[in-house]
């Protein structure tokens, strides 16, 4: 769908995928050169340096399912994560999506804050896009410092500069999709992955996509306010949905609202409901967030400008806008993992 188009039906469990100056090309011929031009942009590697495990089947992605692997790369195996794709199998429509998808992989894989595509590799009946294999994602690793933290007194066992620091790589690796033109839809801290040194990686959009086997992500509580109207899409959405998601990592991993069923939220946040502010977390950050929710698109601020919010905050020895500190009568904020995904 290019912009310009007219709106379409929303769905908040797999949003349409947005890509600028990219139409489809209509033409078999034409098709076969566009995908023949993508394989010249990466690695194609070859059958027998990819060691897969088809039964250790780990996630679905938009096009078949993605089972660990690993790739023999500078004389080293390397861990990776293979969506198998029955390509041959495809209708002509999906082919044509597929290689879009393939393209955003292929324009943004080379900044540090964007799961990394390693490359493709092609046999008589399937396609192989093997993609970074990280560490885990950024909601998991939030759910697991929920543990007191004795030594330092604190009620989780990350710092607030790296819960900063984590906001700082999301903000990067956005304002880089962004800059190519390529939206997400599906901003959450679910869909971005922690690497084995700590770094965060923007994931989740085209085929990086990969949900659980036997669930479906709910989206509604990253919803920007006029998407739940069903308008045209803004790519300023995004910027709430990221408003969201800080509210996430300062909170460690709770469920926005909560206090809400999934069939009552979005009518909720239309009439204007927000994310609470913790004791714990400051004006100064808060606002950032508030800002984020504005109801006019076009007062959210830019992923540019948040990023300098945040720089002198996240650099700083020490912050007075966070604070991870033990206190009587602290409880976390709820984690409901059922809210956070579909029901039937």
């Amino acid at each position: 769908m290019q912009r310009g188009s007219q709106s379409m039906p929303l769905n908040l469990s797999e949003p349409c995928l947005e890509i600028e100056n990219a139409g489809f090309l209509q033409d078999e011929d034409e098709r076969v050169d566009y995908y023949g031009n993508l394989k010249r942009k990466l690695w194609n590697i070859p059958r027998n340096l990819i060691d897969i495990d088809i039964s250790c089947v780990v996630g679905v992605g938009s096009y078949g399912k993605f089972t660990k692997g690993k790739v023999q790369q500078h004389g080293a195996q390397t861990g990776g994560l293979v969506q198998v794709i029955n390509d041959k199998e495809l209708e002509k429509a999906e082919r044509r999506v597929m290689l879009q998808e393939l393209d955003l992989l292929i324009k943004s894989c080379e900044h540090e804050n964007i799961v990394s595509l390693i490359g493709i590799c092609e046999t008589s009946t399937t396609l192989l896009v093997v993609l970074q294999d990280t560490k885990t994602s950024l909601k998991e690793m939030l759910l697991q410092s929920r543990q007191r933290d004795l030594k330092n007194n604190k009620f989780c066992l990350i710092t607030e500069n790296k819960a900063l620091q984590i906001c700082m790589d999301v903000a990067c690796g956005m304002e880089y999709l962004h800059s190519k033109k390529i939206v997400h839809k599906r901003l959450s801290c679910r869909n971005i992955a922690i690497s084995e040194s700590g770094v965060a990686k923007v994931s989740g959009f085209g085929l990086s996509h990969i949900r659980p086997l036997h669930e479906t992500p709910d989206y509604t509580r990253w919803t920007s306010h006029e998407m739940l109207k069903q308008t045209r899409f803004n790519p300023k959405a995004e910027i709430w949905s990221y408003g969201v998601l800080m509210w996430e990592v300062f909170t460690i991993g709770a469920t926005p609202y909560s206090h809400s069923a999934n069939k009552e939220v979005a009518a909720r946040i239309i009439r204007g409901m927000r994310p609470s502010q913790p004791s714990y977390v400051g004006d100064e950050l808060f606002q950032l967030c508030l800002q984020c929710w504005q109801v006019d698109p076009d007062e959210r601020p830019s992923f540019t400008s948040l990023l300098n919010e945040l720089l002198p905050l996240a650099e700083s020895p020490g912050t007075c806008s966070l604070s991870f500190t033990h206190y009587n009568g602290f409880n976390y904020e709820p984690h409901v993992p059922q809210y956070e995904i579909e029901t039937p």
